[in-house]
């Protein structure tokens, strides 16, 4: 919403266009995506301009087991590749600190490993894959305003983001939130994300009213309401949030 700079976003978008490539080139069969959970993504609307075919229409990598669910088979692909180069991994190894030269370039890394403290040095660069903050309660509330139960990995509790501020790193855009919704177990850590398969539902706020267009609303975008504060109570209604539904959408 007018808040990412011009040449972020026609870097992003050129380099997606590049992706159906990428992914062949890696040994990828991309056919028609299918879903249980979205809807079918619309047509191209300019199918003619240069670049249309590398965001639409919306495919998946093709698996080899019989199941055609594109993020397992996208991690499939990934992992042979991987095995292919004899890229090696190091499991339990959790990386605590980047190591500097005297010019204040990174060239590796500190990690606790099964057996001790290690080193990893860097051949040409340190790639730094630091998933989010969901899980670091002190980081939602200094950049979310916000404390609340996330769907995501337990594991993201943002140390990847700390070590590269630690070397001097700036931070851009940590307000940003991809907010479905989901259920809170108990016994579970983490929530189970949720998505109405029919259109018999309605969501309500804690005082049973009603808050948005229920069947029209991005799944990614509920963190736009669901944070609202009733400023005569002082409780945020919408968290939790219930959904009621008919018996046909419970068979759905």
């Amino acid at each position: 919403f007018g808040i990412v700079h011009r040449d972020m976003i026609r870097t992003f978008v050129e380099e997606c266009t590049k992706s159906p490539e990428w992914l062949k080139r890696l040994g990828a069969e991309l056919v028609p995506h299918t879903s249980s959970i979205f809807p079918p993504a619309p047509a191209v609307v300019f199918p003619h301009l240069p670049g249309a075919d590398g965001i639409g229409p919306k495919r998946q990598v093709k698996g080899t087991t019989g199941r055609e669910a594109g993020g397992v088979n996208m991690w499939g692909l990934l992992s042979r590749n991987v095995e292919e180069r004899k890229i090696e991994i190091l499991f339990s190894t959790a990386a605590k600190q980047l190591m500097m030269n005297e010019n204040r370039e990174v060239i590796g890394a500190i990690a606790d490993g099964p057996t001790g403290e290690i080193r990893v040095k860097s051949k040409r660069a340190t790639i730094m894959t630091c998933g989010g903050f969901e899980f670091n309660t002190e980081m939602q509330l200094q950049y979310l305003g916000l404390k609340f139960d996330a769907l995501g990995n337990p594991g993201n509790t943002g140390d990847g983001i700390k070590m590269a501020q630690e070397v001097g790193a700036d931070l851009w855009h940590m307000n940003g939130i991809a907010c479905a919704i989901g259920y809170k177990v108990p016994e579970l850590e983490a929530p189970i994300g949720s998505s109405m398969p029919a259109a018999g539902f309605i969501y309500v706020d804690q005082d049973g009213t009603r808050f948005m267009d229920d069947s029209g609303f991005d799944v990614h975008h509920f963190g736009m309401v669901l944070p609202y504060l009733d400023l005569k109570s002082l409780r945020r209604l919408r968290m939790p949030t219930y959904v009621i539904f008919d018996d046909d959408t419970r068979r759905a």
